[in-house]
């Protein structure tokens, strides 16, 4: 079909497209604005030798053990994560079981570094940041112990999220739209389709069985079209 065939379908079914963008686009709206919020928020940390080196070349020769052997700062990251800092944090804040429940951490090695990273995603913005720094801070207060040579210190503490991470109501929108505009195309279509092997069927009934001409019913039909159209150009019908 050309691209006309294509224009004249979708403006002939346009009850089908608009109808179906428009409630599409109202349901994105509505999932969008009624989802709860979360919010992120991060702090950085970097794994290096500690102090109990003698000399320069000492803690330089520290530094390269620690790039060559990556579960140092993998156990750091791994201490961040666990079960016990986190308790050990939501116990220090006093939070209650909700929220401790709403709070969720990771941490990871940033690739080619000893900078860890620690994100926690929350509903309550403030509760976010004073999480991951409290995270932070018992990590470093439980990880003294685990090396001698190195040791955890701070890089960026976490601040307060200026904008939830989730929902992202521009994209869902934009969504929204092309998937309502996308379904109210394919509907249209689609009716026109099935519109074709209907009037196929009818086109069979046309026909006699027996001989393959067309029968009194066809016969009727076009009388009638033609008989209407003479009447709207205003000019005699003769029937041979």
């Amino acid at each position: 079909m050309e691209f006309k065939t294509y224009l004249r379908i979708l403006i002939h079914k346009w009850w089908i497209v608009i109808p179906t963008f428009l409630i599409t686009l109202v349901a994105s709206i509505i999932f969008t604005f009624t989802q709860t919020p979360i919010y992120q928020a991060g702090a950085t940390f970097v794994v290096m030798p500690n102090s109990s080196f003698p000399d320069a070349k000492g803690f330089l020769s520290g530094l390269d053990v620690l790039s060559n052997r990556s579960e140092i700062s993998a156990t750091y990251a791994e201490v961040a994560n666990s079960r016990q800092i986190k308790k050990l944090a939501a116990d220090e804040l006093g939070l209650s079981p909700e929220q401790r429940k709403s709070l969720s951490v990771a941490s990871q090695l940033r690739a080619g570094t000893n900078v860890l990273e620690i994100t926690i995603e929350g509903n309550d913005p403030a509760l976010v940041r004073d999480f991951t720094n409290e995270v932070g801070a018992k990590t470093i207060a439980y990880v003294q112990e685990l090396y001698e040579t190195y040791e955890l210190k701070p890089l960026d503490q976490a601040v307060l999220p200026a904008a939830a991470l989730k929902p992202n109501k521009e994209l869902n929108l934009a969504l929204g739209a092309i998937l309502g505009l996308a379904l109210g195309v394919g509907l249209a279509f689609l009716s026109e389709y099935l519109k074709a092997p209907l009037e196929n069927l009818a086109n069979f009934a046309i026909l006699d069985d027996e001989t393959g001409t067309y029968n009194e019913r066809y016969f009727v039909q076009r009388l009638r079209e033609e008989t209407s159209r003479a009447q709207r150009n205003h000019y005699p019908l003769s029937l041979a």
